[in-house]
């Protein structure tokens, strides 16, 4: 069967027009019409008439396609498929722009109901569903040109600042460590109030903090490191010069006498230094 389109740039006479109007076209011919048109870019005047033509349209206005439509959709849009795909910056379509309030509204409006994927998930949860084949990057590798990017935007000082603050507001570790509770427990046993974890010049983090007084648990492995005794003596020079005291006690110090450790914060209280 053969379908004769007519000559490209032919336009219809008003007759031809009411003729289609209304006319029922075969699958077959809706195909052969398709593969016609596939890859060939509407032009402005054409992308204008559609939408003059779908204003005031009963038939457009309010309707949504179905689940299984806006599956395809989608799925015909992945990766490489995307019009933007790749497009950074510059030769973003959308590069420069800003939404309008009244767009930002209808998102807002498009978005209330939906539950955020990862709404009620912890990071260990998190960390697994991105684990393996699906992490996007599994089996890539970034380019040259790709690690060269990443590696001179983490070099650039307002980066190492962005990230300097966004750790300072980390709270580390998310979970206390053992002797961290021991000696907890026993400052609340006798009555000494405390914060943990609080964030200190920016950079730093006191396992626990009464006042001035920064009390750290160390583990006798980690803290017994090279590397780590010299970022330990490194951190009490700056916060001494902070007007901070420290006082460190090792883990096996903890776990034998917690009592011993908090009488010498106690005696440190009491010595009128806050």
């Amino acid at each position: 069967m053969m379908i004769f389109l007519g000559p490209k740039g032919r336009k219809h006479t008003e007759e031809e027009k009411q003729k289609m109007r209304g006319r029922v076209v075969s699958v077959e011919t809706r195909e052969i019409i398709s593969k016609r048109h596939k890859g060939v870019p509407l032009s402005e005047e054409h992308k204008r008439k559609i939408s003059n033509g779908l204003i005031g349209n009963t038939n457009a206005r309010g309707f949504k396609h179905t689940e299984e439509t806006k599956q395809k959709v989608s799925f015909s849009l992945l990766g490489s498929k995307n019009p933007r795909y790749g497009k950074r910056g510059k030769d973003n379509p959308r590069y420069g722009q800003k939404h309008t309030e009244e767009s930002k509204q209808k998102m807002r409006e498009a978005l209330k109901g939906r539950v955020p994927w990862n709404k009620g998930k912890t990071c260990p949860q998190l960390s697994e569903s991105t684990k393996g084949k699906n992490n996007g990057m599994y089996g890539k590798k970034h380019s040259e040109e790709t690690r060269t990017k990443i590696s001179n935007a983490l070099n650039l000082e307002e980066t190492k600042r962005k990230l300097r603050l966004a750790r300072s507001k980390q709270i580390l570790p998310q979970k206390d460590t053992s002797i961290e509770i021991i000696m907890q427990n026993a400052l609340i046993k006798h009555e000494v109030p405390f914060e943990t974890h609080v964030s200190l010049l920016g950079k730093y983090q006191a396992d626990i903090k009464i006042g001035n007084l920064i009390v750290e648990c160390d583990g006798d492995y980690w803290h017994t490191l090279p590397d780590r005794v010299e970022s330990d003596r490194m951190r009490d020079i700056d916060l001494n010069e902070a007007g901070y005291n420290i006082l460190r006690f090792w883990g096996s110090e903890i776990r034998d006498d917690v009592s011993q450790c908090v009488s010498q914060i106690e005696n440190y209280l009491n010595g009128g230094v806050r």
